[in-house]
């Protein structure tokens, strides 16, 4: 049986999944707006959609790993998922993010 701090859980990796996927979206729109206008927004709006596409996927990940430990989900979700092998990923991810936001503003300032 579940308890109330597991499903609270559950609900917020969920949610949280869901806002930075909209913000996602709406970064994604303002990119490509953006590329006809100004090269420092584009630049701008880049990071930030990276930055968001990596927590939206953290935060799926996590919670699909998370669902299948507390039963929420087939206990295949949290076996699959908790090995380090697949668990890497989201840290990769957000490696990956770090390396292209440093290059972009440094890159913009020359």
């Amino acid at each position: 049986m579940t308890t109330l701090w597991e499903t609270l859980l559950i609900i917020v990796y969920f949610t949280t999944f869901a806002l930075w996927g909209v913000l996602s979206y709406i970064f994604l729109k303002k990119y490509k707006k953006a590329k006809k206008v100004s090269p420092e927004l584009t630049g701008v709006l880049f990071i930030l959609l990276f930055a968001s596409l990596s927590v939206a996927f953290e935060h799926i990940y996590y919670g699909l790993m998370v669902s299948g430990d507390y039963g929420f989900l087939p206990r295949m979700f949290y076996t699959i998922l908790s090995q380090p092998r697949f668990w890497i990923l989201p840290k990769i991810m957000f490696l990956v993010a770090g390396v292209i936001m440093i290059y972009v503003i440094v890159r913009g300032e020359k």
